[in-house]
Formats: C-alpha cells, structure tokens, sequence
C-alpha cells in the first residue's frame, strides 16, 4: 500500500520536524553553560587540535573521537549541539518503529506516544546539550529492539550484535554497565540454546574489543595503559568526598524520580507506573512463568531499571534509558482502560500541548545568557585571564575573545593565581548550584560589576547536579527557589591582597 507508506513517512517527517524545532528554540542565544557539556566542547578541540590528555574523560572515548571528526568544519558550539539533538530525536524515531513493530499500535497513536517522549523536558533538554545522554538514548533503542529479537526468537545472531551494540555503547557511556544485571535476569529466564559456550566466549570477546583498543591507544597517547578499563569500572575511592562532599555512590531519596517525573514530565506518568501490573497482570502473571512477551519484557526492564537507580545516587539523567518506555507504559494503560479510541487519541494530542507549556515553563524561559557580554566587558577592560567560581560556563564566549579561564573550587586558590597575573574572579553562582560552599570571603566582597544569568536559574541545572552533591529532591528544589531572589548571579571581583 503504498498510499499508506508514503503517510507514514510524512507523520515521521513531522515528528522530526517538531522535536528538531523544540529543541533549536532560542538554542543560538544560550549555546551551553552547563559544566559537562561545555567540558566535552572543550576536549573534543583539544583532541582536534592532537592532544589526547583527556579522551578518557567520564569513561567516554568514543563519544570524543566521534565528535573530533567534525573540529575542522564546525566552529563554536552550536553544530556540535545540533549533530547531538540528531541522536536524542533518533531515539524517538526508534521508539515508533518499535510501538508499531512489537506491539502493533496504530500510527496516530504510536506517533502521538512518541512525540509526547520528543517533547518531554529531558527529551528535549538532553537534546540541547552536549552531553552523551543523547548518543545514550539512541544506542538504547537500538539495544531494546535488538535484545528483543535475542530473546523471544532465541536468535544467536542477535546475541551477538547485542554484544556489539553494548561495546559500543560502553565507549560512549559507562553506565551501560548498570544494564548487566538486567540482562543476566532476562538470560536466566529465558536460559536457551543461545547460551552455548561458543556464543558466551564469542559474546566476550566483542565486549573485549574496545577495551583492548583504548589500552592500545592510551599507549600510543603516553597515558597509562589501564586507563580506560578503570575509568568505565569507575575504580575510584568512594569514600574520598568530592568539592561539594559527597561520599559514596547511594542516596536514599526513594521519591526523587518519582517526584522529578510528577513536576517536569507528564504527571501522569506517576500513576501509570503502578497501574501497568494491575491492568496488565494476566499477561504479566497468569500466563507460563517461563514465557517471555513484550509486556513481560517492557515490564522486567522498566522495573528493573527503576528498582536499581532508587538506590543509586539520582539526577534526572539516571533514568535516561528509560524515559521513552514510561510514554510507552502510559500509553499501554490508557489503551488497557479506554475503550474509546478517539478519546485516546485526544489525550496524546492533549498531552503534547500541555509537554510544550512545560517546555516553556522548564527551559525556555532560562534560555538567556550573560556570559558573552561578560566576555566582552573583560576585553573592553583589556583583561585577559579570568578566575572563575566552579563554572566554566565562561570558557565558549570567552575563548572567542582570547580569555584564559580558570575554573577554581575554593577561594584559597586564589593567592597562587594571582601570583600568576590573575587579578580578577568572576564570582558565578554556579557553585552554588553545585553545592560546592568554598566561597565565604568572596560573597562578602564587593562587585566591580555584575549580570543577571537565567540560565543559572533552571530547576533542571540544579536537578541534574543531584548526581554530583548527592542532595534529596526537596533541599535542592529549595535551593533553586532561595537562588531566584538574588539580584545577579555573575559578579565580577578584584582578587584581594
């Protein structure tokens, strides 16, 4: 039916549309100022320009290498943002094939379902950075699809390129680990003709590839040879706090998802979450036990997955893998208790218009910047190396300007730096949103000028630092509102004697 193909490929053009344009919005005038996207910026030039010093940042080779292609066409941060946002809106496009592969849903609501995810406040937030939850979520879908075919086709092929698949995603992102325990419940359900040890010892040795390789390229790069297997098993002493003192890698906040899903997702993704067992438990329940389905398989990842990261230390990006099948379980639910099938509709379409107030709500209206008029200023003052207060948000205006910025964690860096020739800080209310409270002195100084910086402001800039100061939802919801009352939020400082 050609007729009908060609319709399908216009809905996935519009959705493509949509999401492209949700996530470009007023993107030109704020760029990047959070830390992580801004620090890939910079290593991604770094390796551009032939110094591999940081490629294993974050356990993230592959994401760097992929990106240092692009150095000698791409000039700022913009084009790296967008080539990012490509990813983010393929993981929705993935996420239709699948409805509509897997479980047979209609086109109107699987594409509705999948823009409802392409419009969500993570979709689109990840999707304006320059961090690897975007690479993550694509990478993600491909797995899910794959693994499926692995599991209820019992297809040794598929095992293999699952294999392949998660090799990959290791070198863009080490918390692909956390979906081992996963896996190996799923295996041990399903314990098939698949599992020989020739498929298990061919399995290994994928997965051993690219640790292999980056042993061999931090050789050849004067780095030590174990760098790349330490950093993606994060062999690091948990016990040592870090600048904002935070200790070990669990957090007891059990509501953090829940209440961060309730006040920036769909709120009623919250009661979907505990309906799908109840209104789904003769296919969950009450068929074989050792029988694997769709809704089994969605159910045993979706939980699994949520179980896991309750116990972990949280920020929004914990449940990055599964945010798209949360739309998915909200749509099975609606389909599950509505009969109606225009009504369902109408509340997917409802739902879209009420993900782009959020949006407006949540990003939009943080999508203003100071910082390049702060780089300005410091030129038009003949100031050409700055100290910064745990941000770099200063770094991409500032490089543009042949600014040298220093990010520095505690004031008592200070009196090194300026026997350097740093005669300036720059007092950037980013530490607070860090939790990093190494700056007494300074709050007491006076500023030589200051600037308001709504980007500063995000609840999801705060959200999203949860994972680095190890804070409960509530105490940093109530940091962000005691952060919006004061008057600026970049001050500019004269380094005292």
């Amino acid at each position: 039916m050609p007729d009908q193909a060609r319709f399908i490929k216009l809905y996935y053009i519009l959705i493509i549309l949509l999401c492209l344009g949700a996530r470009y919005y007023l993107l030109p005038q704020v760029c990047l100022t959070d830390y992580d996207s801004i620090r890939n910026w910079q290593i991604v030039q770094e390796i551009g320009q032939g110094d591999f010093t940081h490629v294993f940042h974050h356990a993230s080779p592959g994401f760097f290498l992929f990106y240092s292609l692009f150095t000698p066409f791409l000039k700022g941060v913009t084009g790296y943002i967008l080539i990012n946002s490509l990813f983010n809106i393929g993981a929705v496009v993935l996420l239709i094939r699948f409805m509509r592969r897997h479980l047979a849903i209609p086109v109107p609501e699987a594409h509705l379902t999948g823009l409802l995810f392409g419009l969500s406040v993570f979709a689109v937030s990840t999707g304006r950075n320059f961090a690897t939850e975007s690479m993550s979520m694509f990478l993600f879908m491909l797995l899910l699809e794959r693994y499926y075919q692995r599991l209820v086709h019992h297809d040794a092929k598929a095992f293999l390129q699952v294999a392949a698949l998660l090799a990959v995603s290791l070198t863009i992102n080490y918390k692909f680990l956390l979906l081992l325990p996963v896996a190996v419940l799923l295996e041990l359900w399903v314990w098939d003709k698949v599992l020989t040890f020739r498929n298990l010892v061919f399995a290994g040795i994928i997965i051993c590839i690219p640790f292999v390789l980056f042993t061999l390229v931090a050789l050849l790069v004067n780095l030590p040879f174990y760098i790349y297997t330490a950093a993606v098993f994060n062999i690091k002493n948990p016990l040592t706090p870090n600048p904002a003192q935070r200790v070990g890698y669990f957090n007891a906040d059990f509501l953090f998802y829940l209440q961060y899903i309730w006040d920036f997702e769909l709120p009623v993704l919250v009661p979907a979450l505990f309906l799908f067992p109840v209104v789904y438990q003769w296919e969950l329940f009450k068929q074989p036990w050792r029988s694997l389905d769709i809704y089994k398989y969605l159910f045993f990842i979706n939980y699994a997955v949520l179980a896991g990261m309750h116990l972990l230390i949280k920020a929004p990006r914990g449940l990055t893998f599964i945010y798209g099948l949360l739309y998915l379980l909200f749509y099975l639910v609606l389909k599950k208790l509505i009969p109606n099938r225009s009504l369902i509709i109408g509340l997917l379409a409802a739902g879209t218009f009420a993900q782009i107030w959020k949006l407006q709500e949540t990003i939009y209206t943080y999508s203003r910047t100071s910082y390049p008029a702060v780089a300005q200023y410091l030129q038009s003052k003949n100031i050409t190396r700055i100290a910064t207060t745990v941000s770099i948000g200063l770094a991409p205006a500032a490089t543009q300007n042949n600014i040298v910025v220093k990010s520095i964690i505690s004031e008592t860096e200070l009196p090194a730096l300026k026997k350097q020739g740093y005669e300036y800080v720059l007092l950037d209310n980013y530490y607070k949103v860090a939790n990093v409270r190494n700056f007494k002195k300074l709050e007491k100084l006076p500023a030589l000028q200051s600037w308001k910086e709504p980007s500063l402001l995000s609840p999801l800039l705060y959200l999203d630092h949860a994972e680095f100061n190890n804070l409960t939802y509530s105490h940093i919801m109530a940091n962000q509102k005691k952060a919006l009352q004061d008057s600026a939020q970049l001050r500019l400082i004269k380094i005292p004697d």
